[in-house]
């Protein structure tokens, strides 16, 4: 698979998480993780593949969005690291939305270790 290849597929798996959170689809949040996939965050770390109802966990309700900017994508074979700056906004019933958690995702992943994926911050 050519590097530009796996830039794009990760680029559009950060896409599809950030979607499956907004979307509180907690099955299709869960498949942007390996097997073994990890998730680390204020609440502590745990599998993602194993607790799907944690996607979006402490995000108030309403109509969540995420904003992600400044994806970076670095191939080394067939390792990869990914980082992306992300916002949520979330807009409750009846009310005027506003900025929701504030952080970063960092992932990577390699052929026999778990993928892992850190979401930091909040707002």
């Amino acid at each position: 698979m050519s590097v530009r290849k796996s830039k794009r597929d990760i680029s559009e798996l950060l896409q599809a998480c950030a979607a499956a959170v907004d979307t509180g689809d907690g099955d299709a949040w869960a498949d942007c993780f390996t097997r073994e996939g990890v998730l680390r965050d204020d609440a502590g770390e745990f599998v993602a593949r194993r607790e799907r109802g944690r996607a979006g966990a402490g995000l108030p309700e309403g109509v969540r969005r995420h904003f992600l900017s400044g994806a970076t994508v670095e191939v080394d074979g067939d390792s990869a690291v990914s980082r992306c700056s992300f916002q949520v906004v979330v807009t409750p019933p009846g009310g005027p939305g506003g900025p929701a958690r504030v952080g970063e995702f960092r992932g990577s992943a390699a052929p026999g270790r778990p993928g892992r994926r850190d979401r930091g911050g909040r707002g």
